[in-house]
């Protein structure tokens, strides 16, 4: 027996997975480069000489005998080891002997239960020892209850990417193909036969393994089903792994929902606190599987013959006693052609807290038996995630820390944990190199949206001050620095105020009007630009003629972005809009003029429409009366005046074309028109508050169409919507639209 220590020793190396570990731990990469070394341990060191002969293991890998029932020998085998694989079960009748040796020792552990009431007692009696010697304690590391755990992992980190969104639901669909192990039917007998039922009970409680409980769905039903938005909805049945899955998922939750917790309260780091936040599922969480079937028929009929079959197995031991004789035994598996052919998908839907609800599916899968083969590689690679940085990112040793960078913080800790609260992104990263698993994660509504944009035959889009933001503009309403929020627009915004004090308005106006022409449009303006370049919308949105876009701001930023884009002389020859004339400024525009005599339009961009205007200093009080007189105000025919010979130079006062309270929108009946034949809505910055653009959403939708909301937050339309995207526009309108390398294309200096 080797005395030499190693960073990993394979506890029941002989037994059929324990082969199947040690076989792929010899070729892993980073072992043959020398990275780590392990060792191989069972109680038969005659078993142990025919292993190293079976696979022709390098003299490197050292040979531990140690019998399990000895607990001398397991802390001697441990403390030779900084990682400990534990593959002997049933783990409910010996493995506690090896998680006390590793907690006692800071050695840290993974193993392959699905014994969630075996967990339960490791908890309670090694979680505190383990956080004090920093030992991390990792059961169910294989396909108990790693695919689970991870799919539930990566549709919150899509969400949080999305928004500040918490998890309302989480439900994961398998589907599986795979042998089962004569190791795996001893340990359902041992549960079966061993385990008082009282702790079976207590155990099979919903959080009954977390420290924190969240939300539930209820128990056990015939039919299951998924419903993704824009999906034919997933009929499903009950899953003999689902229950063990889901106490470990719902162990995940509680356990960074305690984090959270405590860093709000015991005043950690800013930086801490938000880590915690990020991960955190959110206190309203709840989580159910099932096992994917063709049809609601075969589902109900499954889950009947599978919960008749299992209640006569647990309460008739004479039939318990007669399948022993039939079963394989334990150390034998599946045929290396069975498991090559095996392979698991787990799709989960995750639904956010919101009103509406933000949808997210992620696709996780295999390629392989999941019980075993892929086992092998996810309990190796957790184990390994524990010493080394994955191979596609290298990172120097932590100067701070044994562990490699990039673990969650719940692993510098120790305790008992889980695959993703222990090894989080490293493991997925470690799993990926492999090429044996992969996965898709991406918000529904997106997918969903884009399809709905593809079959749109009349797109519109609303747009209102939130698509300004980014370029500095103030937005009218909810905000400390929005527009009314600082002036009265009583006093600012009326054809009264103008006639009373003309002066007054044309400072605060010429004000606006300056900042507005050093403004620069955003990523936002831009990506709605592209709807108006016909090889674009010929992607995106195949079936639509060129959308109108009906826009509330007066900045001119979108009508200059459609400026620039070319139309080609056969959009001419067709007739086609230029981009230009895509645009409807419902509100007016702060370029452009009206004689308030001759009622000429004139629209200019020089930087002040009268001499006098220039020596107004921008960061005056704007109550500090100017000295400037009426006569000094811009006029009809005026300084830098472009109008035409023939009319427009009467010399009346100028007004901005600028919507004011009281007056109608121009072109309104023609926008009226327009919404009753949209099929489809993009609403874009605005708080839906003003009418009538606060009543389109609403007109559409009671059309049959569908409307799309892009916000920086929530807003009254939202009831309206079937999509809702939060975030800055200048972000969620490139990302969802896929304009991305259009922009850059069309506006490569933007």
């Amino acid at each position: 027996m080797s005395t030499t220590s190693s960073d990993i020793v394979v506890f029941g190396a002989t037994g059929f997975t324990g082969r199947l570990i040690t076989r792929y731990l010899v070729s892993h990469p980073q072992f043959t480069q020398g990275s780590f070394s392990f060792a191989i341990a069972a109680r038969s060191q005659s078993k142990l000489h025919a292993l190293v002969q079976e696979l022709k293991l390098p003299s490197s890998i050292n040979i531990v005998q140690v019998d399990v029932t000895d607990f001398k020998s397991v802390e001697a085998a441990v403390q030779r080891a900084r990682v400990v694989i534990n593959t002997i079960g049933p783990y409910w009748r010996w493995g506690t002997p090896v998680v006390k040796a590793c907690a006692r020792n800071g050695v840290h552990y993974v193993d392959l239960t699905g014994e969630s009431v075996w967990i339960k007692d490791i908890v309670n009696e090694f979680d505190y020892l383990a956080t004090k010697t920093g030992a991390i304690i990792v059961p169910s590391c294989g396909y108990d209850s790693v695919p689970s755990d991870v799919s539930a992992y990566l549709s919150n980190k899509t969400l949080k990417a999305h928004g500040d969104y918490d998890v309302a639901t989480s439900i994961s669909g398998q589907i599986v193909r795979g042998g089962i192990s004569g190791g795996t039917l001893n340990t359902i007998f041992t549960i079966l036969e061993d385990v008082p039922q009282d702790k079976l009970r207590e155990s099979a409680r919903d959080y009954s393994l977390s420290p924190v409980r969240g939300e539930v769905f209820p128990a056990f039903r015939l039919l299951y089903e998924q419903v993704i938005p824009g999906e034919t909805s997933v009929p499903g049945s009950f899953f003999l792994m689902a229950p063990g899955n889901t106490k470990l998922v719902q162990r995940t939750f509680g356990l960074l929902e305690l984090q959270t917790i405590t860093a709000t309260q015991s005043g950690s780091s800013a930086e801490a606190t938000k880590i915690a936040r990020r991960e955190r599922y959110g206190s309203s969480f709840a989580y159910e599987e099932f096992l994917i079937m063709s049809s609601r028929f075969s589902a109900i009929a499954f889950s009947t013959m599978f919960m008749t079959g299992f209640l006569l197995l647990a309460r008739l031991s004479p039939l318990r006693w007669l399948l022993k004789k039939f079963v394989p035994a334990p150390g034998s598996g599946p045929s290396e052609e069975s498991m090559e052919k095996g392979f698991f998908e787990i799709i989960n839907h995750t639904t956010s807290t919101s009103t509406p609800p933000v949808h997210v599916k992620t696709v996780f899968k295999g390629d392989r038996d999941p019980g075993y083969a892929l086992t092998a590689i996810m309990i190796s690679e957790s184990a390994l995630s524990l010493l080394l940085p994955p191979i596609s990112k290298p990172a120097p040793p932590s100067k701070t820390s044994s562990l490699p960078e990039g673990l969650p913080t719940l692993a510098k800790k120790g305790g008992i944990l889980t695959p993703m609260t222990a090894f989080g992104d490293v493991l997925i990263t470690r799993l990926l190199d492999t090429g044996r698993f992969s996965y898709e994660s991406h918000i529904v509504d997106q997918v969903s949206f884009r399809a709905a944009l593809t079959r749109a035959k009349n797109v519109l889009i609303l747009s209102g001050a939130g698509l300004s933001a980014a370029s500095g503009i103030a937005t009218y309403r909810n905000a400390d620095d929005s527009l009314w929020n600082n002036f009265d627009p009583k006093k600012y915004a009326t054809p009264e105020a103008f006639k009373k004090d003309p002066v007054d308005l044309w400072t605060f106006y010429h004000r606006r009007r300056s900042a507005y022409l050093l403004a620069k449009p955003n990523a936002a303006h831009y990506a709605l630009a592209t709807l108006a370049h016909p090889p674009t919308l010929a992607r995106i949105a195949p079936s639509t003629a060129q959308p109108i876009h009906v826009t509330q701001n007066v900045d001119a930023l979108a009508l200059r972005v459609l400026e620039s884009l070319p139309s080609s002389q056969e959009d001419k020859d067709a007739g086609t809009l230029s981009p230009a004339d895509s645009i409807i400024e419902m509100h007016g525009d702060i370029f452009v003029t009206r004689c308030t005599s001759c009622q000429h339009l004139q629209r200019s961009y020089a930087p002040q429409l009268a001499s006098a205007l220039a020596d107004l200093e921008k960061g005056q009080d704007s109550d500090a009366k100017p000295q400037l007189t009426v006569d000094q105000l811009p006029k009809c025919g005026g300084d830098g005046w472009a109008g035409s010979n023939r009319y427009g130079r009467c010399g009346g006062l100028l007004r901005p074309e600028v919507v004011w309270f009281g007056e109608m929108p121009p072109r309104s009946g023609e926008i009226a028109r327009k919404m009753s034949g949209c099929d489809m809505l993009l609403v874009v910055g605005t708080s839906s508050i003003v009418r009538p653009a606060a009543d389109y959403a609403a007109q559409v939708k009671k059309n049959g169409g569908t409307v799309a909301i892009f916000n920086l937050g929530r807003s009254n339309g939202d009831e309206d919507a079937d999509f809702v995207f939060i975030g800055p526009c200048e972000e969620t309108l490139p990302e969802v639209l896929q304009v991305k390398e259009d922009i850059a294309q069309l506006w490569p200096d933007m």
